[in-house]
């Protein structure tokens, strides 16, 4: 059974991915500020990204998609990397690991 849902997954979670990240852009715009964001998480986006997108050039990915997983994560710690230092003047000067954005 594995092998044949390979197809679906690969295929919903990037867009679940995309479609959850959405709002907190669009929150995080609203208030203009990341506070409440996690900068941890953001850190993990961001290597596993880096490590997914050095791996698909390492093995060739079976779909597509594949490539869309490690560019959205990519994406979506960029971005929020982006809004805080837009909105909250980069706040990474007190910690590489804080776990959230104080202003």
């Amino acid at each position: 059974m594995a092998p044949s849902t390979i197809a679906i997954t690969s295929t919903f979670k990037p867009i679940s991915q995309l479609v959850s990240h959405f709002p907190q852009l669009v929150e995080c715009i609203r208030t203009k500020t990341t506070r409440g964001c996690s900068l941890l998480t953001q850190h993990l986006n961001f290597i596993g990204g880096i490590c997914g997108a050095y791996l698909c050039f390492v093995i060739t990915p079976k779909t597509n998609w594949t490539y869309v997983l490690y560019a959205n994560s990519l994406f979506q710690a960029t971005s929020i990397y982006a809004l805080a230092f837009w909105y909250d003047g980069f706040p990474f000067k007190s910690g590489l690991l804080n776990t959230a954005v104080h202003s």
